[in-house]
């Protein structure tokens, strides 16, 4: 019992001096602060691409309808109407929209000569752009999947009106009626799923793509607010504040000293993510949190006490911070092999969100590295010794 009094005594003493430091401080600022501004940013008008909308008739029932089918469903896109197809135009001259889609006068007759010719002379939407983009290409792809049930339809209606004589006895809306009565819009052609089966994925389809990268970000700024407190630990080992520890209680010292700074950190972000509109439940989140801290803390340990010195750890940190945001999932997965995506913490604590046998990974690399950290400590101290 005294031993357990002593250790909490320790970890009091390190959690005081971390909260005695501006540095550390600001860092824990920064997380609410991300998490804020992606929040309000969010909600704002925001899109990877800006397209302006314009119909030559205003009084086209069927553009105006096209128009709103369009602007009201994507949040990647973001959709400006313009008055008239000039104002449209002098948006993209002006860099203030990416693309403009215009629509022409008499809609429905412009689709019908398509449908009947098939052929570029007969295109009905006009597509102005500065420069083409991959980005583009993918918006317009919005435009292909609203125009093609009315494409749709007309080919149906013609086809019927003009090969099957059986049924010239009906009207053109009770043609379209049947066409209607099939549900043919496709929306159940997918269905969103992660690789452990048991998930609930029925999020996945409407996930802001802002807010999407708040949990990559906040467990890569873990990662980095423990090469900070490697930095803080080199500085006071250099300045002889752990002198007074023997030698072999050390590695207990030193793991403790990064526990408290990175647990301080990972509850900030633990607080951040119940209000960043991406967290999952109190119990996931939770367990998963108390299994990241310690694997963080043997990471970030092992990397400090290979360089050994601030000057090189200082040196790699950008280098580091880039390699995790590229490898791991934070953003994108960009398909490396699984052994080299696994050597950075994050990447366990992603996946284990949605798989979770990745949790035991995460249990086993800590265990791993904890070990590789013991024996990094042993031949330095022998070393040392020597």
């Amino acid at each position: 019992m005294e031993k357990i009094k002593r250790i909490f005594t320790f970890l009091t003493v390190f959690n005081k001096r971390f909260l005695k430091k501006p540095g550390f401080i600001a860092l824990l600022l920064v997380v609410p602060c991300l998490v804020l501004a992606l929040n309000i940013a969010s909600k704002g008008e925001s899109g990877m691409v800006t397209v302006a909308l314009a119909a030559k008739d205003k009084t086209d029932a069927l553009a105006a309808g096209i128009i709103d089918e369009i602007a009201g469903e994507s949040s990647l896109i973001r959709f400006i109407e313009c008055e008239t197809p000039e104002d449209a135009v002098k948006l993209v001259e002006g860099a203030d929209a990416d693309a403009a889609w215009i629509f022409p006068a008499d809609l429905a007759e412009k689709i019908d000569d398509f449908v009947e010719n098939r052929n570029r002379r007969f295109a009905f939407v006009e597509v102005v752009v500065r420069e083409d983009t991959v980005m583009l290409g993918l918006a317009r792809e919005r435009l292909y999947s609203v125009l093609y049930p009315y494409c749709s339809e007309t080919l149906y209606a013609n086809y019927i009106e003009r090969n099957v004589t059986e049924l010239e006895t009906l009207t053109h809306a009770e043609l379209i009626s049947y066409y209607d009565a099939i549900n043919a819009e496709g929306d159940d052609l997918f269905v969103f799923s992660y690789s452990d089966a048991s998930e609930d994925a029925s999020d996945a389809a409407d996930m802001n793509y802002i807010t999407a990268p708040v949990r990559g970000l906040l467990s890569l700024f873990v990662v980095m607010a423990g090469f900070a407190v490697a930095l803080f630990y080199i500085q006071d080992e250099r300045e002889g504040r752990f002198l007074h520890f023997a030698r072999k209680r050390r590695f207990s010292v030193m793991t403790g000293y990064y526990f408290c700074a990175i647990f301080d950190v990972a509850a900030a972000v633990f607080v951040s993510l119940i209000f960043s509109g991406v967290f999952s439940t109190v119990a996931k989140e939770l367990l998963l949190m108390l299994i990241y801290i310690p694997l963080c803390v043997g990471f970030c340990m092992l990397v400090s006490q290979i360089c050994a010195s601030s000057r090189l750890l200082g040196s790699l940190l950008p280098l580091l911070a880039v390699a995790m945001i590229v490898i791991c999932p934070v953003f994108f997965d960009i398909g490396l092999p699984r052994v080299i995506t696994l050597i950075f913490p994050p990447t366990y604590y992603l996946i284990a969100l949605h798989n979770t046998k990745f949790i035991f990974y995460m249990l086993a690399y800590t265990i791993f590295l904890f070990i590789c950290n013991f024996g990094v400590y042993r031949a330095k101290l022998r070393t040392n010794m020597a």
